[in-house]
């Protein structure tokens, strides 16, 4: 699985997209090839359709001087920031995970263990002036413009009856669904971890260990049945427990 968060080392060279913003803007990207052998963290800025992936470098600090152009490193300006990509594809090929997955901390029913971050766990939160009695609540009245069917999912009896509004086809989706849902998801987390203390608590307490939601019905929020969903969700509080 390529999960943000998870690692690998690449067997062949990669090519690299380098971006460089530092106080006098942008440089135009460039390329750069990593040599085999080096290994790499998949970034949790990453969404799930990107056909280039947002990595981090383990020895960043070590290949600074061989990628960053010797004009940006010889100036006096202040170096705020510098990031690389690589296709998705070249990391299905020519890499291998290190990471291991016996490591991370697995969440989906609300009854379980870490069931709080679930999206039917019963932690409401209100957004434009209205309380939604969970996430998933909240999300799925999002994905359509009929005001009065909207209301009817934010006043559902259970997360599960919610998301089961959410499936009907009968009214169409917003036209942009597919691209707003992230951002949607995202609002909603953080929203969910400033208004209660104990889910930033928790998320705190689960220090730096990759966080999967393991549903076996979701292969964009969680990780399927099959266990190579893309686990969005996963990566949602993950970025949210980084910016705690």
């Amino acid at each position: 699985m390529i999960l943000p968060h998870t690692t690998f080392i690449n067997q062949a060279p990669l090519f690299l997209q380098v971006l460089v913003h530092y106080d006098q803007g942008y440089l135009a990207p460039f390329e750069f090839e990593l040599p085999p052998l080096e290994e790499f963290r998949i970034d949790l800025g990453n969404q799930p359709e990107d056909d280039y992936l947002s990595i981090e470098l383990m020895n960043k600090a070590v290949f600074e001087e061989k990628i960053l152009p010797r004009q940006v490193l010889r100036t006096h300006y202040l170096l705020n920031h510098w990031q690389v990509s690589v296709l998705k594809d070249q990391v299905v090929e020519d890499c291998e995970s290190t990471f291991d997955f016996s490591q991370a901390i697995y969440f989906y029913a609300k009854e379980e263990a870490y069931g709080e971050l679930s999206n039917f766990a019963d932690f409401g939160i209100e957004i434009n002036g209205l309380f939604y009695p969970t996430i998933e609540h909240y999300y799925q009245a999002q994905k359509f413009d009929a005001p009065a069917y909207c209301e009817k999912i934010r006043l559902a009896s259970t997360p599960k009856e919610a998301a089961e509004l959410g499936k009907t086809r009968e009214l169409p989706l917003k036209s942009n669904w597919d691209q707003i849902k992230s951002d949607i998801m995202w609002q909603a987390v953080q929203v969910k971890c400033n208004t209660h203390p104990s889910i930033a608590q928790i998320l705190r307490d689960t220090g730096d260990v990759l966080l999967i939601e393991n549903s076996p019905y979701d292969e964009y929020w969680g990780i399927g049945r099959a266990g190579k969903g893309h686990n969005h969700l996963g990566t949602l509080l993950m970025r949210a427990r980084k910016q705690l």
